[in-house]
Parts: structure tokens; C-alpha cells; sequence
């Protein structure tokens, strides 16, 4: 039977060549032109670093529905299930608690400090207001996420 080692992937350092602990695909998936050692142009895909690679998966984690990622059948955070409710006060709260569950399952680079929802019936809408924190990157942030409820007089 073969084996795969995947070692090399397991240092959490920070790379030497970037400097960077995280890396990840820039979300909009842009291409950009590159210029190599020797001086010729290339290009590349778009990369994000540190926080801003952790607030790509956070929205990727708030994005994706459960059963939608192949082999992590429970990743995601269900918030479409509140697209067509009427906005309220008593969603908002469990929105935070989703959003708060859904964080601390799947994004272990970041500890939560609070989720705060907001819930804005005038503009049908959530404002998802997070405190968090990266310890590798000794970094405290907030990000703010808005959630555009849905009803009959929006379609």
C-alpha cells in the first residue's frame, strides 16, 4: 500500500522567503503580472497574507453552506436559512451563535472575543460585527459582514 508523507507541510514557522505565517488564494481569484529574479515578467494568481488570508477563510466558513465542501460534510455556517425570515432581533442572536460555532469548529488560527449581530429591519438586513484575535500574529481585529435578508417585496 503507498503512503503519502505530507511533513514538510506541517511547520507552522513563518515562511523565510515571505515572511508571512499565512497564505492563501486572494478571493476574487485576480491574476497579476510578476517579475522573476532574472527580470522577465510572468503571472501569478493573487495571493493574501496573515489577516488577510484568516479573513478569507472566515468568509469562505460564513459562505459555504454545510454539505456543500466535499469530505467536510459539517463545514460552513448555515445563514441562508435566515435569507427569507423576517429580520428580528431573535435571528440576529442566533446568527451570532452560528457564526461564533461555525468560527471556533473550523478556523482554529483565530480565538473569538465576542460576535455581535445587528439586526436593521428598516434595510432588511444582519451587520455581523466580530472581535477577534490571531495569538501566532499577537494581532487583535474586528471585521464587519453584512447579511441582506430577502422577502417578497426584495425580488
Amino acid at each position: 500500500m503507498a503512503s503519502l508523507n505530507f511533513t514538510q507541510y506541517k511547520d507552522t514557522d513563518k515562511n523565510q522567503i515571505t515572511k508571512h505565517y499565512f497564505e492563501d488564494l486572494h478571493l476574487d481569484i485576480k491574476d497579476m503580472v510578476i517579475v522573476r529574479a532574472d527580470g522577465t515578467k510572468g503571472r501569478d494568481i493573487l495571493v493574501d497574507y496573515d489577516d488577510q488570508a484568516i479573513s478569507n477563510s472566515l468568509a469562505n466558513i460564513m459562505l459555504t453552506q454545510p454539505g456543500e465542501r466535499f469530505l467536510i460534510p459539517n463545514f460552513g455556517c448555515n445563514l441562508s436559512k435566515y435569507l427569507f425570515e423576517q429580520v428580528s432581533e431573535a435571528f440576529a442572536q442566533q446568527i451570532g451563535l452560528a457564526v461564533q460555532k461555525a468560527i471556533n469548529d473550523f478556523e482554529p488560527r483565530v480565538t473569538v472575543t465576542n460576535v455581535i449581530v445587528y439586526a436593521v429591519t428598516d434595510a432588511q438586513e444582519y451587520i455581523i460585527d466580530m472581535n477577534l484575535s490571531i495569538p501566532l500574529l499577537s494581532k487583535n481585529f474586528n471585521l464587519i459582514k453584512k447579511l441582506k435578508a430577502l422577502d417578497s417585496q426584495n425580488l
